[in-house]
Order: structure tokens, then C-alpha cells, then sequence
């Protein structure tokens, strides 16, 4: 990724990101305040005498068979390269893709389309990857043991683990920034229901009980809250809930349907596809603006750190 595209990423941002903090220094604990603190001097020093776009965020989007990176305005969009779909960035910028080559498998992939590496190999199909902030882990689903089970392994593609075992349909993965922990939807139970499980394969719980689709859930940066996207007040909307799954609440209200919300690195902003195209909103739903083209899918709505 050139300097220019990460000056090009922050510059228009900084006044918003100074507010962010603010807001975040509002609801955070000291722990966390220290932890933005960090994160601002690096932005404010640049790293090694440049900035640093990881410490920023932008927003990854899937359209026509080839996956995008723009910055959370959605401008400067900047392609990864075509035959990539389904894809997630950690702040390492590497992309983990689904490409097409027989079957889906899993690549990591530079923001610029550089570096393509291939992490799984099989007949079976190895599809939505979610790596983690850090660049440490990567979730996926596949089909190799007959059903679509929730996998993880290593960023390099070493030690795979099964993380679910059963018939239902297990989907969505969304791995956490430190990469210890998973949210899915199965529908192991009856119907679509979020879960979360251990990147080891214990602690699996169920996060959501009715009898609507609950679906494409989503970690916030620091792990404490959780969104998804539900249809039980009938149509789909966006909901925020905390990490064991109590106080679930609707955050979006309107008569069309969003779909897979995803916070940016500080919480203050939440993406989503509707749908018509993606959107941006402030964490408590206000102030919703467009930021994708029309007709981006709905499939992928990334935010990376």
C-alpha cells in the first residue's frame, strides 16, 4: 500500500477521529483510554517517520467479482484485484480472500493485490474468512468433513482447527481482534441463531433465543458488545447486543432491509449494506450516510483496523 493512499486515507479523517476519541474517552474504562492514547501518538508520529494506515481504519467491499478497499468516507477506492469475493483485513493489511480455482479456497492477499499466498487446499469448499486485528488468526467455514462447520487456523494456514461439529449450518464467522474468540450464526437449534465458541473449540453459547433469523454477527474492537442483523420485528435490521448476548437492542428502524454491520476501530461508527448500498452510521444509529456504490453485495461490509 503507497503513502500516498494512506495519506490520502487519513487526511480527510483527523478532526473525526479527534472526535472519536472523545467519545470513546466518554464510555471507556481507563485501560482502553490508555490504549486509544497509544494509538493516537502513533497516528500523530507516524510510526518510522510515516503514517500508518493500520492505526486508522477503512472499509472493504465486494462488488463484481473483485474486492475493494476505500477509506471510511468511501473515497479513494483502490482495487485488490478481480476473482477475489468474501473477504476480511487485519490491520497487518493482508486480506483473507475466497478465490475461485475449482473450489473456493482461502488466500491472504497485500492490500494492492501483491503477495498472493494460498492457505488452504482441498476439494471442498473453503469460504467466508475472517482474520483477526491483530493478523494472528483466521476464521473460516468449509465443507470438508460434509457440512458447513466454523474452522480456525493460523495466519499462515498452519494448524486448522474444527471449531463446531454438527448438522445444522453453521456460517458467518467473525473472529475477535485478539483472535480468541469466534461469533456465528447456526442453525443447529431450528433457526438462524447467533453463537459464540473459543478459538480452541470450548465455551460454545448461544447468544440469541426467538423464533426469527438472527444472522452475520460482528465483534466490536474491544470485545464487549456484539452486532447482528434480525428480522424479528420484520424486516431485517441491525441490533447491538453485549458479548454474553443480554441487552439487545435495535439501532436501525426503517422499512428496507441491512444487513452485515460491522463497527470501524474505535466504535463510533457502524457499516452496513441495505438494500440499495453501503452506509455508514454513528454507533447509536444516527446520522446515516452513503459510503458504497450501488450495488456493492451485501456479502461482504468489512471494517478494518
Amino acid at each position: 500500500m503507497s503513502e500516498n493512499f494512506i495519506k490520502n486515507l487519513l487526511a480527510p479523517y483527523f478532526f473525526q477521529w479527534v472526535v472519536a476519541i472523545y467519545e470513546s474517552m466518554k464510555r471507556f474504562t481507563a485501560t482502553r483510554i490508555l490504549a486509544l492514547g497509544a494509538v493516537v501518538a502513533l497516528v500523530g508520529c507516524g510510526g518510522s517517520g510515516g503514517f500508518d494506515g493500520s492505526s486508522f481504519g477503512g472499509l472493504l467491499y465486494y462488488q463484481s467479482n473483485e474486492i475493494f478497499t476505500t477509506n471510511l468516507n468511501g473515497g479513494n477506492v483502490n482495487s485488490v484485484g478481480i476473482n477475489y469475493f468474501l473477504g476480511s483485513m487485519s490491520s497487518s493489511k493482508l486480506i483473507a480472500a475466497s478465490k475461485f480455482d475449482g473450489d473456493n479456497e482461502i488466500y491472504t492477499v497485500n492490500a494492492d493485490g501483491s503477495d498472493e499466498q494460498q492457505l488452504t487446499n482441498n476439494t471442498a469448499n473453503d469460504v467466508r474468512p475472517s482474520i483477526s486485528a491483530n493478523g494472528s488468526k483466521i476464521a473460516f467455514v468449509s465443507d470438508r468433513d460434509g457440512n458447513n462447520e466454523i474452522y480456525v487456523m493460523n495466519s499462515n494456514g498452519t494448524n486448522v482447527v474444527r471449531l463446531t461439529n454438527d448438522a445444522g449450518n453453521d456460517y458467518f464467522p467473525s473472529i475477535s481482534a485478539d483472535g480468541s474468540k469466534v461469533l456465528f450464526k447456526s442453525d443447529r437449534d431450528g433457526n438462524d441463531e447467533v453463537y459464540s465458541v473459543n478459538s480452541n473449540g470450548t465455551g460454545l453459547t448461544r447468544l440469541t433465543n426467538n423464533a426469527a433469523v438472527d444472522t452475520t454477527p460482528a465483534w466490536s474492537p474491544d470485545g464487549t458488545t456484539i452486532l447482528f442483523c434480525s428480522n424479528r420485528d420484520g424486516n431485517y435490521e441491525i441490533y447491538r447486543a453485549n458479548a454474553n448476548g443480554s441487552s439487545q437492542t435495535r439501532i436501525t428502524n426503517t422499512v428496507i432491509n441491512e444487513f452485515h454491520a460491522s463497527y470501524n476501530m474505535t466504535g463510533f461508527y457502524i457499516f452496513y449494506y441495505d438494500d440499495t448500498r453501503l452506509r455508514r452510521m454513528d454507533a447509536d444509529g444516527s446520522n446515516i450516510t452513503d459510503v458504497g456504490p450501488v450495488g456493492a453485495s451485501k456479502m461482504t461490509t468489512f471494517v478494518y483496523p
